[in-house]
Order: C-alpha cells, then structure tokens, then sequence
C-alpha cells in the first residue's frame, strides 16, 4: 500500500478549492428571546470562505419530468476556513444573495472538509 504525504493531500485540496470554489457568506446566528415582549432578536457574525457547491435548490429531481423540484444544496467547506466551534446547525451560508439554513453536516475522514447540507 502506497502511503501519500498529508501534505500533498492538503496541496491538492487547496488547488481543487482555487480552482472550482466560489466565495460564500457562513453566517454565525444567535439568538435572544425576550419574556417580557415576546420577541425574538438574531445577531449575526458573517465570515467569507470558499465552498464547493453541488447541486442547485430548485433544479428538476432527476426522472420527475421537471415536475418536482429539489430542495437542497450541498457546500463542500475546508475546516481551517470555518469559525472555531463551526458548523452548527443554527448557522447558514450565504451563496448569490440567497440565505440558506444548514440542516445536516458530515466531517471528511481525515477531517479536513465538511459537507454541509442546506435547505432555502
């Protein structure tokens, strides 16, 4: 079995990310509730990365005809671009002006990437 340096993988990582990612907003949320008015306040902290994106919410499902459409997006997220403690799935990510929740994550197994799965 051929063992590849961790460097060279991180190498062509960066490449693939040069070559084919586009800048997305990851989009930290907090929020406060207040008894006494019954409101629900949001704080933001927005952090530009790098994403591969897969897929495109809206897109006809394959074999429906154009008759249903999908309703997720998938971004591909380098680990050393996120926040400390990211993700979370209270945060979202920003992509052509559109807000997108993330409902689901996976981490590479050399923990490198994650897969983040969002919905609009």
């Amino acid at each position: 079995m051929v063992s590849v340096a961790a460097g060279v993988l991180g190498a062509d990582l960066d490449v693939v990310f040069a070559d084919w990612g586009v800048v997305v907003t990851y989009r930290e949320v907090s929020q406060a509730y207040v008894p006494a008015t019954q409101q629900v306040s949001e704080e933001y902290t927005d952090t530009e990365i790098t994403a591969l994106v897969s897929g495109d919410a809206g897109e006809p499902t394959r074999g429906t005809a154009g008759q249903h459409t999908t309703d997720m997006i998938e971004f591909f997220v380098k680990q050393a671009d996120l926040p400390a403690g990211a993700p979370k799935l209270t945060s979202r990510i920003v992509h052509q002006e559109r807000e997108y929740e993330i409902v689901g994550y996976a981490n590479s197994e050399d923990g490198t990437t994650y897969q983040l799965l969002c919905r609009p």
